[in-house]
């Protein structure tokens, strides 16, 4: 059972692991989260772009997705998006539900996490048994932090198992999941290009982009023509450790082929995503628990729930149930 004044360590200020925050903090616990990076979001990270901002990783967030989401915190700032989508022949999408945070991706999870303690900037590298009870995390930079009753890991797989070295089972299933790497290039165009101007979002282009979205269509975006280019899933893991600059290059030109007309970007960032979604998860599904036997650590995360956002928020509440019915 979750118990009030419950000190809980969460590591990883992705959806995941916003959401079990978020939660724990409705039943009257007291979390604190930990991130290597300089916010939150994981894969709902945004990124600057000059004097502009874009979303780097999930582009939109599935309207039953969205559903779940708002259940749990009816104040997120989601918003429906209202956009035209094709393929890349130019053939209409039907429609499908996409919603999107205002006024970029990473404020959902800046939402949950408002009034819990955020630990940016700190990479936790062991969990360690206190030797008053409890745990301890170990970061890179040497500091210690707890002790903790809980420790709730919600970093991808890989990063995960090192963390879980006093929970074998759940490191074993970590261990056995492959995730898959994703190139994104997000670009600024002087102007909207014509042969994409009553169209949002590109879908199934070729072997090497996956999609295009233009992020600047999007509720509550500023002024600007802003595009986010996904590569494929092959063509990503293919040139997983090509150079960045090769990338956006390839990206571009696949983009500007695409869509007929040749791109100039007055900005551009690439980042690779190298854990974006899951690969293969052959041992996640037969866990009987999210938790490790004694119930102190636990797992969350979209490769504990089958990938994407839905597994993320699946893992989120199939770990929260775990702690309310303490098993």
């Amino acid at each position: 059972m979750i118990q009030l004044e419950e000190r809980i360590a969460v590591v990883g200020a992705g959806l995941a692991g916003s959401l079990v925050a978020h939660a724990l903090a409705q039943r009257g616990a007291k979390p604190e989260v930990f991130d290597k990076s300089r916010g939150t979001g994981g894969r709902l990270s945004a990124a600057r772009l000059g004097s502009m901002s874009a979303d780097l990783g999930a582009p939109v967030v599935e309207q039953p997705v969205a559903a779940r989401l708002l259940a749990q915190c009816a104040t997120l700032p989601l918003e429906a998006w209202e956009h035209k989508a094709a393929d890349f022949e130019g053939v209409a999408a039907a429609a499908v539900g996409r919603y999107v945070a205002v006024p970029r991706a990473s404020a959902l999870t800046r939402h949950l996490l408002q009034d819990i303690p955020l630990h940016t900037q700190v990479r936790v590298t062991a969990v360690e048994a206190a030797a008053s009870g409890g745990w301890h995390l170990l970061s890179e930079q040497g500091e210690t932090y707890g002790p903790f009753a809980r420790v709730v890991i919600a970093a991808p797989a890989p990063q995960a198992v090192p963390l879980l070295a006093s929970a074998p089972a759940l490191q074993r299933a970590a261990a056995g999941v492959n995730m898959s790497p994703c190139w994104v290039l997000v670009v600024q165009l002087p102007v909207r290009p014509e042969s994409v101007a009553q169209l949002d979002w590109l879908e199934a282009g070729d072997d090497v982009l996956a999609r295009a979205c233009r992020d600047s269509s999007k509720p509550g975006r500023g002024e600007g023509e802003v595009w986010q280019l996904q590569a494929s899933s092959d063509w990503s893991q293919r040139y997983c450790e090509a150079e960045p600059d090769w990338v956006a290059e390839q990206l571009l030109e696949t983009f500007a082929q695409q869509i007929g007309v040749p791109l100039q970007p007055l900005q551009q960032r690439v980042h690779r995503w190298l854990y974006a979604d899951v690969a293969e998860a052959p041992l996640v599904p037969s866990l009987a628990s999210p938790l490790s036997s004694d119930h102190t650590l636990g797992i969350c995360g979209d490769w504990v729930g089958g990938g994407g956002a839905a597994g993320a928020v699946t893992s989120a509440e199939a770990l929260i149930a775990a702690l309310e019915a303490g098993r």
